[in-house]
């Protein structure tokens, strides 16, 4: 199994160390390494559907209203779309867009 625990205390201690006026940007970086990172990793190495729900839960709670964010129009469109399915709980979804972006890199690199 895929040691994933870094993401999760990356994410905090960059928080922790950040002066006061950069909750968004922060927020943006979470978005980034926690929504799209950690999850893409997850699905990649096997990790249960039940893990993935509380992985989702848990950032939602840290981070209310991050779907607000006025720097998620700088991710990429293919990460913008993760993210999106990924808050909605859209596993499956996940699974096939990360099969995909795999294939794809299979055959044109």
């Amino acid at each position: 199994n895929v040691d994933i625990t870094f993401y999760p205390k990356t994410v905090e201690r960059m928080c922790s160390l950040a002066h006061s006026g950069f909750e968004r940007e922060l927020e943006y970086r979470a978005i980034n390494e926690l929504m799209y990172g950690m999850i893409t990793v997850m699905l990649r190495s096997g990790r249960k559907r039940k893990e993935l729900v509380n992985h989702v839960d848990n950032f939602n709670a840290r981070f209310k209203g991050w779907e607000n964010n006025p720097y998620l129009s700088e991710l990429p469109f293919g990460k913008r779309v993760f993210v999106a399915f990924a808050a909605k709980k859209r596993y499956l979804t996940l699974k096939a867009l990360i099969f995909a972006w795999d294939l794809k890199q299979k055959i044109f690199n």
